[in-house]
């Protein structure tokens, strides 16, 4: 057996992977870019049965037809969507504005009715069926203002669904068993841990995910961690600051297994700034919540503040996950039929896990010529931030000849699309080790078969 330690830390921020970073509606396809908010506006089709048939089948509807072309789209260009159904309008002065459809004369911000409700989810759930590979993360929307199931108490006729416990839980569940029928296996995100608890408290083991679309602006980040009208799940506590904090302290909980990320919004509290404005806070605080990606469009000068203060370039390395090999113990030389062994160290110094699963396997490469093995611990989804997980394989040697050793964590959905393989952050003579003509990590060394 031999050991080969000669790699060093690809630390660019550049580096692109699926499934993690920086995001932008502005500026989607720039740098290390591989999310983008495709919202699924569904505003004016609220009083209208949904049907998904597949991509220009005449009997799907136009609307999913439509955004179905986009996701071809985002296919093709190699990147990754971040889904959320809504029914607010876009493209006006005000963007907040409710839907087509009234409920008692009342504009709401979800379909007319519950059976509406129900056919939505299911056709948008058979549509992502179709393009899971294309989904990076998905937030549950539907319901209340943005789709982020944060209407405010003023507002509650125009989410009459969302303020009545017992039809969101039959949203919420309807939601993940359909989209688990489909073979949709992201987490479905909520924006409150009250609304993450109620799920979890009915099931435990629920596909669920956080979102906070105003991360780290005030004490209670735009009311992400307040009770919610009439919950079962709600805190009994009445000091707002401790309130806050115990929420905080689940979410961080919940979300060291599932999919977190979001956005800063421009609260603040004259004269404090929030809390992203400060490079100490950002090095520290995403981590603790195992942050996968986030927007840099909504709150005002974000990046010239992070530029500013130096911690930029260490929140798009950092942002989800980030493999690292430092150490291949392997077989050198072997005979035709013997066993040999491959184990491989991985570091993953990201923030968080890759939560969709993956396998990483082993190559073993002689020209176009490879063979296929899979390796113990190869679950990507279990290799934790800040930890090394040893892979390894002990297997029959190939037929005689040179091969070439290379680790390839291919997209399950779609294992032959490069742009969604993952590469590792390390260099072998200051050249990062993915081969971009095969989606395969190039681990430098080689063993004989004779």
């Amino acid at each position: 057996m031999i050991i080969d330690t000669n790699y060093t830390t690809d630390d660019s921020p550049a580096l692109r992977n699926p499934e993690r970073g920086i995001y932008s509606a502005s500026d989607p396809n720039v740098g290390t870019h591989t999310i983008v908010p495709e919202w699924l506006w569904l505003h004016d089709v609220c009083m209208e049965e949904l049907t998904w048939k597949g991509l220009n089948d005449p009997r799907t509807t136009k609307k999913l037809n439509e955004y179905a072309q986009q996701l071809e789209k985002w296919r093709a260009d190699g990147v990754k969507v971040l889904f959320r159904p809504r029914y607010d309008k876009p493209n006006t002065n005000n963007p907040n504005l409710p839907s087509d459809c009234e409920i008692s004369g009342t504009p709401v911000f979800h379909a007319k009715t519950m059976d509406l409700q129900r056919n939505h989810i299911d056709a948008v759930a058979a549509m992502l069926g179709d393009y899971r590979d294309v989904i990076a993360y998905i937030q549950a929307g539907y319901l209340g203002r943005w789709g982020e199931w944060n209407t405010e108490n003023d507002n509650i006729p125009q989410a009459p669904f969302l303020y009545n416990k017992a039809e969101r839980a039959q949203i919420i569940d309807h939601i993940l068993s359909t989209y688990a029928d489909h073979g949709i296996k992201q987490h479905v995100e909520l924006r409150r841990p009250v609304f993450m608890q109620e799920v979890l408290d009915r099931n435990p083991i629920a596909n669920v995910g956080f979102h906070q679309d105003c991360f780290m602006s005030n004490d209670s980040d735009g009311g992400t961690y307040s009770n919610f009208s009439d919950s079962p799940a709600n805190i009994d506590e009445h000091d707002d600051d401790k309130l806050n904090a115990e929420w905080k302290k689940r979410a961080q909980s919940f979300t060291a297994e599932r999919s977190f990320g979001g956005e800063t919004c421009p609260l603040s509290s004259p004269p404090n700034p929030p809390r992203w404005h400060s490079c100490s806070n950002m090095r520290s605080e995403p981590a603790t919540f195992h942050m996968n990606y986030l927007n840099i469009d909504w709150a005002d000068n974000v990046v010239s503040t992070w530029e500013a203060g130096g911690c930029y370039d260490e929140i798009r390395s950092r942002l989800g996950y980030r493999f690292e090999v430092t150490r291949v113990e392997y077989t050198p030389t072997v005979a035709p039929g013997q066993n040999f062994t491959v184990s491989v160290d991985i570091l993953n110094s990201g923030w968080a896990r890759l939560h969709k699963h993956r396998d990483a396997q082993l190559v073993l490469r002689k020209g176009s010529t490879t063979h296929v093995y899979p390796l113990s611990n190869g679950a990507t989804e279990t290799w934790k931030p800040g930890t090394t997980t040893q892979i390894s394989v002990t297997d029959t040697a190939p037929p005689t000849g040179t091969y070439e050793l290379r680790l390839t964590i291919p997209d399950p959905d779609a294992p032959t699309r490069i742009l969604y393989a993952v590469k590792l952050a390390s260099q072998r003579c200051g050249v990062n080790i993915f081969d971009a003509s095969t989606a395969e990590n190039d681990l430098g060394i080689s063993m004989t078969v004779q």
